[in-house]
């Protein structure tokens, strides 16, 4: 590494620590710090449990301070460079803007890099685990879909889906079981509920129907010239046979343990979990059109926040590309400038990403541009004003 490297990476490392640290205190404050006071005042968590959570919660608070930190430092180091003519000593020395760019790009990507891994491996179990906690002092029940799939790779045998779980009775609540064979939905299974009894599922209340078309269609006349009390024929043409029952046995191929390390919120999956979590989805929504659980998977959330895991991280290489700019204008009020115009730009930057992905996650709106476009209108300004800016 060249001594203009060091010098260069040297005037952003004091403004990056900074800038965690302020950042993730302020959105600290503006967010968890209010839940945990309310938890701790109104319902009863002790100080232990609220310091734990505390602990759990900030890897995701972090993930989103690193591109804010690196702005800032972009900003603070490049405006000190530039209001004491250091900038200037560059130009005149035979070094160019765009060789100034190239440590600090290699800085941000760093920071991208170890962003994403952190997001990756940190981030869920930090959150996995503040969601256990909350449940165990809650009664155990979470009030979201369960969707689970058997066996985990390859062509489905079953796909379940529940609206409610409670891992510490067992059992599952507004059930539907999907059966397949060879990659095609056969059975549709509903039940109201489902306790585990130690071996097998008990299903209550509910009803099973055979969906799609028959192997062995037929004439259609058949099905047309029956009378209303006939019975049904081995092969109809077209349609279900529905039987209801008050229980029965069902073998899910999944325990109440293993549901429960399975059962993760968008927030707590890996973008590789969350890959395989849109599958099952397109399987239910190419095969099931016409079953209504398919709109309660919301689809959209899962596509956004699976881009997000990519475009957040980016962030901070697109917070470079746009600070490096702004820093190397020379400015008299030095780092005042600096820190303002950060928290300008990363004000209507996060503004524009949570009012995107709203929209990308409310389906109006496509989950790609929902998590892209504002690092790419921040990339396209940096962009410019790095051409308009002296070589």
């Amino acid at each position: 590494m060249k001594t203009l490297d060091r010098y260069l990476l040297a005037e952003l490392l004091m403004p990056f620590v900074f800038g965690v640290g302020a950042f993730s205190s302020i959105i600290f404050a503006s967010g968890k710090l209010f839940q945990l006071l309310d938890l701790l005042t109104k319902q009863g968590y002790s100080l232990g449990t609220i310091a734990q959570l505390f602990l759990l919660y900030s890897p995701g608070i972090l993930r989103v301070t690193f591109p804010m930190a690196v702005l800032l430092a972009c900003l603070l180091g490049l405006t000190r460079l530039s209001s004491d003519s250091e900038v200037t000593g560059f130009y005149a020395g035979g070094v160019s803007l765009y060789r100034m760019l190239g440590p600090l790009i290699g800085f941000s990507l760093l920071v991208t890099v170890g962003t994403f891994i952190f997001n990756e491996t940190i981030v869920p179990a930090g959150e996995a685990a503040a969601r256990r906690i909350l449940e165990q002092h809650q009664g155990g029940q979470r009030a979201t879909a369960v969707l689970l799939r058997y066996p985990a790779a390859g062509t489905p045998d079953r796909i379940i889906f529940a609206q409610n779980f409670d891992p510490r009775a067992g059992t599952l609540s507004n059930v539907d079981v999907f059966a397949f064979d060879r990659g095609e939905a056969r059975l549709h299974i509903h039940s109201r509920t489902a306790r585990w009894l130690g071996q097998t599922w008990e299903f209550r209340e509910g009803y099973q129907e055979t969906m799609g078309f028959p192997e062995r269609q037929g004439r259609e006349g058949k099905i047309s010239q029956q009378k209303e009390n006939e019975p049904t024929p081995e092969t109809p043409t077209v349609g279900r046979i529905v039987a209801t029952f008050g229980d029965l046995k069902v073998n899910l191929g999944k325990t109440p343990e293993e549901i429960e390390r399975e059962r993760k919120a968008p927030e707590e999956m890996t973008a590789a979990e969350l890959s395989r979590q849109l599958d099952l989805v397109r399987r239910l929504e190419a095969g099931l059109e016409e079953t209504a659980s398919v709109d309660r998977l919301n689809a959209p959330a899962l596509k956004v926040t699976l881009q997000m895991h990519y475009s957040v991280p980016l962030a901070s290489l697109v917070f470079c590309l746009l600070g490096t700019p702004l820093g190397l204008r020379r400015h008299r009020t030095g780092s005042s400038t600096g820190l303002g115009l950060s928290v300008i730009v990363i004000f209507a930057y996060y503004v524009l990403l949570r009012y995107c992905g709203a929209l990308a996650k409310n389906g109006e709106l496509s989950p790609i541009i929902g998590a892209w476009l504002a690092n790419i209108l921040a990339v396209t300004a940096g962009l410019i004003m790095l051409a308009r800016s002296p070589k």
